[in-house]
């Protein structure tokens, strides 16, 4: 709610750089991957990365993301919004229309996630500079692995 309805709360818009660099560790050794990533129910609040190939348990992307995002700033401070990525790892079908090189820009891509992080993008609103933080991401079981 923002003050034009009678609320005590401030609507501040902010534009966020995301670079997603690369991912170690990966339970899978070899493979192609990408990035999803999803902010809210709004048709323009998600997207992904191109499809990128891991070796060794490691893949590289080094792809900006750009969006802006509208927070509420209460008297305790801006209000939580999350982002969330999920390592995808890619299908087949996505692996042979990564081949023919983005002839159809909005195809979709369905593949089993890897790994995911929510980010609260509330916790970089006040950010003057340029804030490199490494996350974590949380890890699904994969069918076939040791427990």
């Amino acid at each position: 709610m923002s003050r034009l309805f009678g609320g005590s709360k401030d609507a501040h818009k902010f534009a966020y750089e995301l670079n997603i660099r690369s991912v170690d560790g990966l339970s899978l050794p070899n493979g192609v991957v990408y990035v999803a990533w999803k902010r809210g129910s709004k048709a323009g609040n998600h997207g992904e990365t191109k499809a990128a190939t891991v070796k060794d348990r490691r893949v590289e992307f080094n792809e900006p993301l750009h969006f802006s995002s509208t927070l509420y700033k209460s008297k305790k401070g801006y209000e939580e919004k999350n982002i969330v990525f999920s390592l995808m790892e890619a299908s087949a079908a996505d692996k042979e229309k990564e081949k023919e090189k983005d002839k159809d820009k909005k195809k979709e891509k369905k593949g089993s996630a890897l790994a995911k992080v929510v980010v609260d993008l509330a916790e970089y609103a006040a950010a003057k500079d340029e804030t490199r933080k490494t996350f974590k991401l949380a890890a699904k079981k994969l069918k076939g692995t040791p427990t």
